[in-house]
């Protein structure tokens, strides 16, 4: 895996850019930060790590290009509980369908990397549960 994150930073920073989601570019280097003091603290092997950090720089890529609603408490007010219930059920599917789609992006952009297909599946899978709301 000879692709620095400096050259991934470099592929995924456009589709962040056009991300209509709030500081897109800061949200992303900080859990791509986090996820470097994790593999720090967990003295995870140069592979591993790099598994991990590249999954955070791809995370919410699959944002891009689509509006996501979060449902916050203005949306909640003066509302029935069937209406909550609708609205919290399609944020949760927005959630999953980001989660989906960032995958299937990363698969896409990672392709012609120098990565081995078993660490771009687990990178995909790591993007496809990431935000997975139990």
């Amino acid at each position: 895996m000879d692709t620095s994150m400096t050259d991934l930073y470099e592929v995924v920073l456009p589709y962040y850019k056009q991300a209509e989601k709030v500081s897109p570019v800061a949200h992303m280097e900080i859990v791509v930060r986090f996820a470097g003091e994790i593999a720090e603290g967990e003295d995870l092997n140069p592979v591993d790590t790099k598994i991990l950090t590249t999954a955070a720089l791809f995370h919410d890529i699959g944002l891009v290009g689509e509006t996501e609603k979060k449902v916050v408490e203005s949306d909640l007010r003066n509302t029935t509980c069937l209406e909550k219930k609708k609205l919290i059920e399609k944020a949760t599917a927005q959630r999953k369908f980001h989660m989906m789609r960032g995958a299937d992006l990363t698969r896409e952009l990672l392709q012609d990397k120098d990565f081995f297909e078993d660490d771009i599946n687990e990178i995909c899978r790591l993007v496809a549960n990431h935000d997975n709301i139990k």
